[in-house]
């Protein structure tokens, strides 16, 4: 009798044994599935807090006036013909960039250790005074097309404009010729006093009183709308709030999105759960079982 209930204790064992093992890879693979729509909803809960109309401009709007005026002066500063100095100023972009300093530092490494294995000082002569060209390529290029300034101020305006650099965007705009002025400022009233943070109030409200009389340029709808919201508090234009409008009915359903996506994943964590408390149960089961066993 007792070697009877022992069998089918062994048998009921097996069986627990096999049905965790098969729940096992089951479970590691609704592990990954619900990790993947955790890590989904986790980026759709970023994304959709910037799908709302922005206060902050994100890429500032270069009138094309601007832009050209940039373009004339840097050209004229060197004396030499607008091809020629779009040459230069791709040839500076190239010299300024991480590739030509990482290729001068190899360089450098390169000609010490030649030094290091031949025992000589004129060995290296060739590496280091190829890495030490190109350090001073940049430098080099400015001396060959003049003036930096004059040569390359579209880029210089660009640079400023990226690193939201009111004061350096300013000296450059107040050399410019007055038809311009109102684009300069245009641009600078789009830079807050941080990058990513709202214009300044009184820069946006100058700037938009002086564009309601002119029709040579018209702003981009998040600009207008990020302008106006500094200036005013909220949308004034059919542009702005038109752009306001649509942006908040793409709000509407981002969110509704990303509420039926968390409720997802949060319904199936749970089952995860069930399931992992389930197998847990039935381990200890095995063991008690077993424990059970050996000490008959």
């Amino acid at each position: 009798m007792r070697s009877s209930a022992s069998v089918d204790a062994k048998l009921a064992v097996s069986e627990l044994v096999s049905r965790r093992e098969r729940w096992a890879l089951g479970q590691t693979r609704a592990t990954w599935i619900v990790l993947g729509m955790l890590a989904v909803t986790v980026c759709a809960a970023v994304l959709v807090g910037q799908v709302g109309p922005q206060s902050a401009i994100s890429e500032i709007q270069v009138p094309e006036s601007l832009g050209t005026a940039l373009r004339m002066a840097g050209s004229g500063g060197t004396g030499h013909s607008p091809e020629l100095a779009a040459v230069f100023e791709q040839l500076d972009g190239f010299a300024s960039g991480y590739m030509v300093k990482a290729l001068a530092v190899a360089m450098l490494l390169t000609g010490l250790a030649v030094g290091v294995t031949k025992q000589s000082i004129m060995a290296p002569i060739v590496g280091i005074s190829t890495a030490c060209t190109l350090a001073l390529m940049p430098s080099i290029l400015d001396s060959m097309g003049g003036d930096s300034k004059g040569r390359s101020l579209a880029v210089i305006a660009q640079e400023a404009i990226e690193r939201h650099d009111a004061v350096g965007l300013r000296s450059i705009v107040a050399d410019l010729d007055r038809a311009v002025q109102l684009e300069g400022e245009f641009v600078l009233a789009q830079m807050g006093p941080r990058k990513g943070e709202q214009p300044r109030q009184s820069q946006a409200k100058a700037v938009l009183a002086k564009l309601a009389g002119q029709k040579a340029f018209q702003p981009r709808a998040d600009v207008l709308y990020a302008l106006e919201k500094s200036a005013y508090g909220a949308a004034q234009s059919d542009s702005a709030k038109t752009y306001s409008t649509e942006r908040e009915g793409r709000v509407a359903i981002a969110h509704t999105a990303a509420w039926a996506l968390a409720t997802m994943t949060a319904t199936a964590t749970a089952a995860l759960g069930a399931w992992l408390l389930v197998s847990f149960l039935i381990a200890r089961r095995i063991r008690r079982i077993r424990e059970l066993l050996a000490a008959d």
